[in-house]
C-alpha cells in the first residue's frame, strides 16, 4: 500500500528433539534404539508491546503492509494512548526532585514533563483506522472515522488530494467527494486559509 514505509522480518528457529525407544525383544534386551530427529517447532515469542505513539504505528504500519489489518487497526488504536509529540508541564509533589540523585537530576521547581499524542497524531491515526476499516469491509465505519480526520485538522481542504488519489480509499472515493461538497458549501470556508491550530498534518507521516 502506498505510504507504507514498515516492514516486519520475523525470524523463526526449530529444535531437534531424538526420542528413545527401549526395546526388550528377544536377543535385544536392554538395548537402546535412536528414532530419526523430528523437528519440533517452537513458538514465536510474544511481540514487544509499544510503549509510545511513534512505536505501536510503526507496528501498525508493518502489520497493514502483511495484510494484517485488524492487527494493524488495533495497533493504531493503541497508538492515540501512548506518549507522543504532545507534551505538558505539571508541577509534582511539593519537595519532588529538588536535591536530584543518580537517576534524576535536580528539579528545584518540581516539574515534570506529561508526554501524549499530538493532535496531528491522532488525526493520522484515524486516517489510518479508517484505511484499515475499508480492508476489513466496515465501509461505514471508514467513513466516520475519515470524517473524523476531516474535522480534526486546521485546512481540510488541503488534505482532499490526497484522500482521493489515496489507492487504499478507492473504495469510497464518492463519499470522499461528497465530504468535500459538504466542506466547500459551509460559509466561510476557504481552501487556502493559514494555519490556526499550531500543526500542520501534511508534514506528518502516516500510512
Amino acid at each position: 500500500p502506498e505510504g507504507m514505509m514498515m516492514a516486519a522480518l520475523l525470524l523463526s528457529t526449530c529444535a531437534f528433539h531424538v526420542p528413545t525407544t527401549y526395546h526388550a525383544g528377544h536377543g535385544f534386551q536392554g538395548r537402546i534404539f535412536m528414532s530419526s530427529p523430528e523437528p519440533v517447532s517452537q513458538p514465536s515469542p510474544p511481540p514487544v508491546e509499544p510503549k509510545s505513539y511513534d512505536e505501536a504505528e510503526k507496528l501498525g504500519l508493518s502489520l497493514f503492509a502483511a495484510g494484517d489489518f485488524d492487527g494493524a487497526m488495533k495497533r493504531f488504536e493503541q497508538a492515540k494512548g501512548l506518549p507522543g509529540a504532545g507534551y505538558d508541564v505539571i508541577r509534582a509533589q511539593p519537595g519532588a526532585g529538588i536535591q536530584g540523585d543518580k537517576s534524576q537530576p535536580p528539579n528545584p521547581r518540581g516539574l515534570q514533563e506529561s508526554r501524549f499524542a499530538s493532535p496531528a497524531q491522532l488525526a493520522i491515526a484515524e486516517y489510518n483506522i479508517a484505511c484499515c476499516k475499508l480492508k476489513l469491509g466496515q465501509k461505514e465505519e471508514a467513513v466516520e472515522r475519515l470524517q473524523a480526520f476531516v474535522n480534526s485538522v486546521d485546512n481540510p481542504g488541503r488534505q482532499f488530494e490526497r484522500m482521493l488519489s489515496d489507492p487504499d480509499l478507492a473504495e469510497i472515493k464518492q463519499d470522499i467527494l461528497a465530504m468535500q461538497e459538504e466542506l466547500k458549501s459551509k460559509e466561510g470556508w476557504n481552501p487556502f486559509a493559514g494555519i490556526k491550530k499550531m500543526f500542520n498534518v501534511e508534514f506528518v507521516e502516516w500510512k
